[in-house]
């Protein structure tokens, strides 16, 4: 039973579409020589992870955060794709932060996604093409959105800052920049009110807040950030949801659960509870929704 908070909800979860929404990957049946394309779960998703087609779906559906993987391109540009190289999703060949953007928005990116051991491929030429950063900010400007910089290093990450900084999205200033510690140390030196966050950033809060969140105090590591907790953990969490959620927004934070490539389950939505939701398979909310 969701007990009353003891300080009240400044607001509800927000939806991330994670990858831009997308189909959900088998990882249980995955081996370690196969890749995600080739491993997708059945779905009625109808479109491609990380693709215009994919977030103008999440947009429609409601879903307020984009989460997008991003490469620095050979060409100093920025391209919208999961993998580092285009092998397992396309029909191309090579690495991504190898190939210049205009090689990459040529590719079809359904071209290997099957469901079914390669037996169908009902994804192929059915123009799913890689797309731009510049591109999916034009089309969708007014969205929110977090970025997780895939090939950090010296060059690419003052180069998504000066991106950033030139770009007209109209939350340019609350974008989450997710990425390894790297990414999150250097992206903060240069750019110190970059919201930013990485698994071992959001780990320390976790423990931090299990040795001592029964006692209502909420501990540094967990203020002013973004939280990103699997739901089943969430049991764990003393005032999980609500009190918890609660906590986190009056110390300037947000909570999230990540269901990561499961699809949507109603026992996981909390979002009245004020604990955000990013979910990959678009359609398995809508379903819901529309039940």
């Amino acid at each position: 039973m969701v007990q009353s908070p003891t300080l009240p909800l400044l607001f509800k979860g927000e939806l991330v579409a994670y990858r831009g929404g997308g189909q959900n990957i088998d990882y249980d049946n995955m081996d370690k020589s196969s890749c995600g394309a080739k491993n997708q779960s059945a779905s009625k998703n109808p479109y491609i992870e990380n693709t215009l087609q994919s977030i103008k779906y999440a947009v429609d559906s409601g879903f307020e955060i984009i989460h997008l993987n991003v490469h620095y391109t050979r060409d100093n540009k920025f391209a919208v794709f999961h993998d580092y190289k285009v092998n397992c999703a396309t029909g191309g060949k090579g690495k991504v932060a190898k190939m210049t953007l205009d090689e990459l928005v040529k590719l079809d990116v359904g071209y290997n996604s099957t469901s079914d051991q390669g037996k169908s491929y009902k994804f192929r030429d059915k123009g799913f093409k890689v797309p731009s950063l510049s591109q999916v900010f034009m089309q969708f400007p007014n969205k929110k959105y977090w970025l997780n910089l895939k090939n950090p290093n010296k060059y690419s990450i003052p180069a998504l800052n000066e991106f950033m900084h030139a770009s007209n999205i109209k939350y340019k200033n609350e974008v989450l920049y997710i990425g390894n510690t790297l990414m999150i140390d250097s992206f903060s030196n240069i750019n110190p009110n970059a919201q930013v966050i990485s698994f071992n950033s959001n780990k320390q809060c976790f423990i931090d807040y299990i040795l001592y969140g029964w006692s209502e105090k909420f501990p540094d590591t967990c203020k002013n950030t973004t939280i990103i907790v699997p739901p089943d953990l969430g049991k764990l969490i003393w005032g999980w949801p609500n009190k918890f959620a609660a906590l986190a927004q009056h110390n300037g934070s947000k909570v999230y659960a990540w269901v990561k490539h499961n699809p949507y389950i109603k026992q996981y939505d909390n979002t009245q509870n004020g604990i955000g939701l990013v979910l990959g398979d678009i359609s398995g909310f809508t379903d819901n929704k529309t039940q």
